[in-house]
This record gives structure tokens, sequence and C-alpha cells, in this order.
């Protein structure tokens, strides 16, 4: 299973840079959305160069979690690491969904993002910290 969770936040990674190798075939200076309001709506715009930003956000994250995960294997402590790798995997994935659609949306074929899904996305990043947090100090206290 963690083995899966790793395979879909690579195929994520990879996603969250598609629009980047697409933006040559953008008009100059086309509007670009680069902020949402609570239900997927654009409320603010800039410029095509935008589309780097989230997937460099993207990249930080995986190599930093990818990071803290390994370090807390090393000190045998799992509970940790499946979280970190969880929560590493639902925000890449987050990222890439928020960067393609936003290309999708300069290029006519959406409107906005998913609210549901980007709160769906939102809600299950704090179940997974907060369970993970409470199961950790459960186990310490057993122990």
């Amino acid at each position: 299973m963690m083995a899966l969770y790793e395979v879909l936040s690579i195929i994520a990674l990879v996603a969250v840079f598609l629009p980047v190798f697409f933006v040559g075939s953008l008009a100059e200076g086309v509007a670009v959305p680069i902020h949402f309001d609570i239900m997927g709506r654009v409320d603010s715009w800039g410029e095509k160069s935008s589309f780097i930003e989230l997937p460099v956000m993207a990249l930080i994250v995986y190599v930093g979690f990818s990071y803290l995960q390994r370090s807390e294997l090393r000190r045998s402590n799992t509970t940790y690491s499946i979280m970190l790798r969880l929560l590493k995997m639902l925000i890449v994935i987050l990222l890439a969904y928020m960067n393609i659609t936003s290309y999708a949306i300069v290029k006519g074929w959406a409107s906005g993002l998913n609210a549901i899904f980007i709160w769906a996305m939102i809600v299950a990043i704090i179940a997974v910290a907060l369970y993970y947090s409470i199961l950790v100090k459960i186990i310490k206290k057993r122990i």
C-alpha cells in the first residue's frame, strides 16, 4: 500500500509540471488564474509565468516530506513516516489538480476548480494529520 502512495505522488508530481511544458502554446499576455475563491471561482489573474509556481511548491513538498519520511524511518517511527507519505501524496495531488485546471481555464476547457474536490482534499489532509497525531499519542501512552 505504501508503494501505491509513492507511485501516486510521483505521478502527481509529473502531472503538476505538464502545464509548464505547454505554456509556450499560449498567446503572449494571456491572463492565467493565480487565485480562487472558496467556491473554486477565479478571483485573481496573473501572467503565464505563474504556471511554474505550483510545480515548484509541489517539488518542495515532495522533496521535503520525503526527507522527513526517511529520517522518521531511521528513528523507527513508522507511524509518522506513514503520515508524511500520505500527506505528501494528498498535497501534491491537490497542487497538480490546481495547476492542470488553471491551464484548462486558460484554454477555455473549464470555468473554475471543483469546490467539492478541493474541500474534500483539504478535509482529507487535516484528517490524516489529526488521525496520525492522535494515534502517536495513544501509542506513546501505552509504552
